[in-house]
């Protein structure tokens, strides 16, 4: 039992010779008796922590659009009292999951580069195939937003069409097909939120001037997806740069062992037992080491 109490403080004493060793040894450059190894530098590698796990790196990048795809489409429906029917939201929604599913899946570049052209290419045909009814939702959104500006400003823009919310709905859904994208890449890739906020405060404000709905609803939820991806973005670059020294200590490390390997040795006793190994050799074999020696 005495034994297995002094136990720990034998590891402790041995681990402070052991590093205290190694301090002397790097400080002087000097190389060890007993492995014969030269210690030229030492590196510290910092304490990493472990890194998040996908799948729950993935969850908050899906929350983060979710919230500032639906926060968005919410606000503009209550200010401008749009009446988009249901399904808009559903499918929203579908396309925020949808992108990052597809960015997890692993393909090479030329089949992302096949994937994306794929993708633009079905979407423009889908424009094509329902250019009518589009165009038709188009119209009345800016309608609704005459009118809007009508009542606020009192101004004396023409409204000329009467709201159908299916083709509002389509017109939507679809102008959210690239937005949603675009959401996606930048929560994906942890891009700097100045980007999203040059993009995001040109509708936010005309939003806020023109609207004459209420809109709390979508600004609650935009502004915590918001929050999100400013978290996101500044939390990014610490761990680049931290997985940026780990690599330079690594290879640093693997550096100074190979410039102890293949280094010549300055000890006076070893280049002794050198010259005295060339003495004792027959003649082919210290031929045979000057042609390999420069």
């Amino acid at each position: 039992m005495a034994e297995r109490a002094d136990a720990p403080q034998q590891l402790l004493h041995f681990g402070q010779a052991a590093v205290k060793r190694l301090r002397r040894l790097t400080r002087r450059k000097d190389t060890d008796p007993a492995t014969g190894l030269v210690f030229v530098d030492r590196v510290l590698l910092p304490r990493t922590k472990a890194a998040a796990h996908p799948m729950a790196e993935t969850a908050a990048d899906l929350l983060i659009s979710e919230l500032l795809a639906l926060g968005l489409l919410t606000a503009l429906n209550g200010a401008f009292a749009l009446a988009l029917p249901i399904w808009v939201w559903v499918g929203v929604a579908a396309l925020c999951a949808a992108w990052p599913a597809l960015h997890r899946v692993p393909l090479s570049k030329a089949g992302r580069y096949g994937a994306a052209l794929a993708l633009a290419v079905g979407y423009l045909v889908l424009l094509f195939a329902v250019q009518q009814p589009f165009l038709a939702g188009a119209a009345q959104c800016a309608d609704a937003v005459r009118l809007c500006l009508n009542t606020r400003f009192n101004a004396n823009f023409v409204v000329s069409t009467s709201p159908v919310s299916a083709q509002m709905g389509l017109f939507a859904l679809l102008t959210a097909v690239p937005f949603t994208m675009f959401l996606a890449a930048l929560t994906a890739r942890h891009t700097d939120a100045l980007l999203l906020g040059a993009v995001l405060l040109p509708i936010v404000a005309f939003t806020l001037l023109a609207g004459t709905g209420r809109a709390v609803l979508g600004w609650l939820l935009l502004l915590p997806g918001w929050l999100g991806s400013c978290a996101a973005a500044r939390a990014a670059p610490r761990r680049s740069a931290r997985s940026r020294r780990t690599r330079s200590a690594a290879f640093s490390a693997r550096a100074g062992r190979r410039s102890a390997r293949f280094r010549p040795c300055r000890s006076p006793r070893r280049a002794r037992s050198v010259s005295a190994r060339r003495r004792s050799s027959p003649p082919s074999v210290l031929a045979a080491c000057g042609r390999m020696t420069p």
